[in-house]
């Protein structure tokens, strides 16, 4: 056919070769046909190889008589001519699904690898990017999942339902990064984040293992936490399920230890995860499970068994202050923002008080360490210990009973600047994140003690 020169067309097959090149094909537009061929609109190549055409689109801006010619001249061809492609996909911008010059065209080619796409009937849009990456997984396993999806949200592909799309590619069997792809998805839109909830139900509720690595420290050694408290926040697991869920997560390790504990001298990643990095991980477990009693008391609770095998052991004071702060908050902020006189209340104020005994039986912390206790202490980093011990120079004050404790936090009414939503987009954002310390931590406790959205 002639060249496109017409925008509804140039922009179809301008879609069409951008998705293309995502999926990694090298694309040409107008290829010969043949030695001697008319062109085709459009042909995708397996990367480095221009030989012959994997796929070919023909776009149509109506179903008019030379329709037939171009379906003719790809698919009756002499096979020592031209060698087949893979798939034909004929487009055609406007038609009725009635049409009658198409019914005679998938009755003379369905047989082949061929088939027509009326893009202005419901759901021919979709069906056509599905029918592509179902053509595609022939040619490949790998698909990059965050590439195809953010090619799938420019307004070209407007009307395609991307949740269902992207699920098609894990029921296809495709192999790509899911964990990192589609919490990067989700990050950019967050109506696609019921697709990495999926995923984490794959992988702690049906015990499924999920391709792709999120890229970040916590994320790709112990990322179980975030993940499992994400899916009791969002309702994936209840509350009243919760606390079985993350138990048998933490026992998951076997040879007798939990996941995260006192365990010290196994590797220096593991000393300074369990010691200056998982207490702001439970904090942040904290702010995603506010609501959500009972899994807030077994987090709570949790903690405490880890900073008292830590005391056990004799850990210096300077690494156990930070599971030590993090636990007087979660505990107090669990009293501010549960159900009062709730059945959790006095496991809550017994962890309170236990931290609190702890921190000023070390002679306690200066008020600036208290208010904001660090999202990170590597103790095996002399650089970062030294920031830490320099914090905790100066004067220092005692931790306060607990009704004088949370009266140095202000509520501003009676929700969180923090919502559900923001929570679980700090949560993906942490897995992935190599540096994930943040701005102001005071401001992250204060939050820890409102209701939230």
């Amino acid at each position: 056919m002639p060249e496109h020169v017409l925008h509804p067309g140039l922009r179809v097959i301008d879609a069409i070769a951008e998705l293309g090149k995502c999926l990694g094909y090298e694309v040409e537009r107008e290829r010969s046909v043949g030695l001697r061929g008319a062109a085709v609109d459009l042909a995708w190549y397996a990367a480095g190889d221009k030989w012959m055409p994997l796929m070919i689109f023909e776009v149509e801006s109506k179903a008019s008589s030379g329709m037939a010619n171009n379906a003719m001249k790809v698919l009756s061809r002499d096979v020592d001519d031209f060698v087949k492609p893979l798939f034909l996909f004929h487009v055609v911008l406007k038609g009725s699904a009635a049409n009658e010059r198409i019914s005679n065209l998938r009755r003379q080619w369905g047989s082949h690898n061929y088939r027509v796409y009326t893009l202005g009937l419901n759901g021919e849009v979709q069906r056509l990017v599905v029918d592509i990456l179902s053509q595609h997984r022939r040619v490949t396993k790998q698909v990059d999942v965050e590439s195809v999806s953010a090619t799938l949200a420019k307004d070209s592909w407007e009307s395609v339902d991307q949740l269902a799309v992207l699920s098609k590619l894990k029921n296809l069997n495709f192999s790509g990064d899911y964990l990192g792809g589609l919490a990067r998805v989700s990050l950019r839109d967050p109506s696609l984040t019921s697709l990495y909830l999926d995923s984490l139900e794959s992988i702690h509720l049906c015990g499924e293992d999920m391709s792709g690595r999120y890229g970040g420290f916590i994320g790709d050694y112990i990322p179980g936490l975030l993940e499992i408290s994400m899916l009791i926040a969002s309702g994936r697991i209840t509350d009243a399920e919760g606390p079985r869920r993350l138990e048998e997560w933490q026992e998951r390790s076997g040879y007798g230890m939990r996941t995260i504990g006192p365990y010290f001298g196994l590797s220096r990643d593991y000393d300074s995860f369990v010691l200056g990095v998982a207490p702001f991980v439970y904090g942040m477990a904290g702010m995603l499970l506010r609501g959500c009693s009972q899994s807030y008391q077994w987090l709570t609770m949790d903690l405490q068994s880890i900073v008292a095998g830590e005391q056990k052991r004799e850990i210096a004071d300077f690494a156990v202050l930070p599971g030590a702060l993090w636990l007087i908050h979660i505990s107090a902020s669990g009293l501010c923002v549960l159900p009062s006189k709730s059945r959790v209340d006095g496991d809550l104020k017994s962890a309170f008080e236990f931290a609190r005994a702890l921190v000023n039986g070390y002679g306690g912390v200066p008020d600036d360490v208290l208010d904001s206790p660090p999202d990170y202490v590597d103790v095996h980093d002399e650089n970062v210990t030294e920031e830490w011990l320099e914090r905790l120079q100066g004067e220092r004050a005692m931790v306060p009973e607990l009704e004088e404790f949370n009266l140095r936090y202000s509520v501003d009414g009676e929700y969180s600047g923090i919502g559900m939503e923001d929570a679980m987009r700090d949560s993906m954002k942490m897995l992935m994140a190599a540096d994930w310390r943040r701005e102001s931590v005071y401001q992250f406790v204060s939050e820890l003690r409102k209701l939230p959205r």
